[in-house]
């Protein structure tokens, strides 16, 4: 397969976190954050080579290796007990991909377009021994 044409990128992220509540009993922070990610690949991608047993040579096929500059918004909570051996924290991310075309004019089509989102959530628990 060919080498994607990539270059260096810098990515900037910014975070806080915040204690919100505090008793003698539990204490409540609350985090947030986001990030923009800038795509390395140019806007043009080449080809790859495969054989082909129709034609029994080498020749281009239409894969390809995509991407699109990508934008994160992110969130969580964590509580803390003072009498209890534990923490609980839950968290959640939403990645949007900033949408973008690409020329693939090697093969057909001409252009395609690399977009999407991705949410993912979860929680941890840590005991304190």
């Amino acid at each position: 397969p060919p080498v994607p044409d990539m270059s260096d990128t810098v990515v900037v992220r910014v975070g806080a976190e915040q204690r919100v509540f505090k008793t003698n009993a539990v204490a409540l922070r609350a985090r947030g954050g986001a990030f923009f990610e800038p795509s390395p690949l140019g806007s043009k991608a080449a080809a790859s080579d495969a054989y082909s047993r129709g034609t029994q040579a080498i020749g281009p096929v239409p894969s390809r290796t995509l991407d699109a500059s990508r934008v994160a918004l992110t969130w969580g909570a964590g509580v803390t007990f003072a009498k209890l051996p534990f923490d609980i924290d839950v968290f959640g991310q939403l990645h949007v991909l900033v949408p973008r075309s690409i020329d693939i004019s090697t093969t057909f089509p001409n252009e395609v377009r690399a977009s999407g989102h991705a949410f993912s959530f979860g929680t941890t628990v840590g005991v304190k021994l």
